[in-house]
């Protein structure tokens, strides 16, 4: 858009026709705040529309003027701020400092606890955060490139890398709990997912009978899985940096504590890893364990909160932008009924 038209900031959808031979494509309709000389004839000038409760700031005329001089008063800049993403989850700039570049980020406030987060693992391979406010956090840029197209070896050494993190938070659950981290443990977690099958699929004999069995199967995972760590909670390669050693784990705003075995819910995104060598490495670390015997009663688990995190996304962002996540909660309730 910028390339486009100069000057102009994209703030949010306002609606979008999903092509049926596209999955993610579509004819997709933004409102731009515009802020340079002369209009193209192909852009409508229209009004900022109703506010919405559920709105991201960064979504308002105006939000990103906000962030950006929010942003100055930590570092000097010499140079353009450029936009690289805006959408119910995440506003990302980047910008040149006196310092080289940096990393502007605006999460909504169910994410908020990332800054906690990266702060907590300031000695690890993450983010070094800068400062952070709310739902705003000042990133050092990250060096390497992002993990998409990582071969095995790549892949398993990222997985290497986050479960060292998560062997270490092990040890002290407690400190992240404090500083805000979702915990997500058994009480609460049953609870959860409770109340989304009594929303969405209350008749369902499956997952009622999947949500009934709750409490013994978190017992056993109690029992033979790797003990409640820090979950990254979208953990696939492109959310890791490569080019660096250790490669660097980055977007922890889905993070919260709970049992490492979560991350095997994108398990079908590691094909260098798979789940056994996935598991193979949770047993190295924890030999008292037994993960197999753990993710034999967990799997159905981990699917199900897979579609609670996307119908909490759905509760907490404004009706224009669902179209990102509506298909993904039938779509994971139907891998748990399959796999039931």
């Amino acid at each position: 858009m910028a390339a486009a038209l100069p000057g102009s900031v994209v703030l949010r959808m306002l609606s979008a026709t999903a092509d049926p031979d596209e999955p993610m494509g579509g004819d997709v309709e933004y409102l731009v705040q515009f802020d340079g000389p002369g209009v193209l004839d192909e852009f409508e000038a229209v009004p900022d529309l109703a506010h919405d409760e559920l709105r991201m700031p960064w979504a308002e005329v105006g939000g990103p003027d906000a962030d950006i001089a929010w942003a100055r008063t930590h570092v000097d800049l010499t140079g353009p701020v450029e936009q690289v993403r805006a959408w119910n989850l995440s506003s990302v700039w980047w910008a040149t400092t006196t310092n080289g570049t940096v990393w502007f980020k605006g999460v909504p406030p169910f994410m908020e606890h990332e800054s906690a987060v990266l702060e907590l693992l300031r000695a690890h391979p993450v983010p070094h955060l800068l400062a952070a406010d709310g739902h705003r956090q000042l990133l050092a840029a990250m060096p390497g490139r992002d993990g998409y197209r990582a071969d095995p070896a790549e892949q398993r050494r990222m997985v290497d890398v986050l479960l060292d993190i998560q062997l270490e938070t092990s040890r002290r659950v407690g400190d992240f709990v404090a500083a805000g981290v979702p915990d997500l443990r058994s009480t609460t977690l049953i609870h959860r997912l409770t109340e989304l099958v009594d929303r969405v699929a209350p008749t369902d004999p499956a997952l009622r009978g999947l949500v009934d069995s709750l409490p013994d199967r978190l017992a056993t995972i109690d029992e033979f899985g790797p003990p409640a760590a820090l979950v990254h909670g979208d953990a696939h390669p492109g959310n890791c940096r490569l080019g660096t050693d250790p490669p660097l784990w980055f977007d922890w705003g889905d993070s919260f504590i709970g049992s490492p075995l979560f991350e095997l819910g994108t398990v079908d995104r590691w094909p260098g890893v798979g789940i056994d060598g996935w598991l193979d490495r949770l047993d190295a670390r924890w030999p008292e364990r037994d993960a197999r015997a753990a993710w034999a009663v967990f799997e159905p688990v981990a699917l199900l909160r897979q579609a609670w995190l996307y119908q909490h996304f759905l509760d907490n962002i404004e009706p224009s932008e669902r179209i990102f996540h509506e298909a993904d909660v039938p779509d994971y309730l139907n891998r748990t009924r399959a796999l039931l």
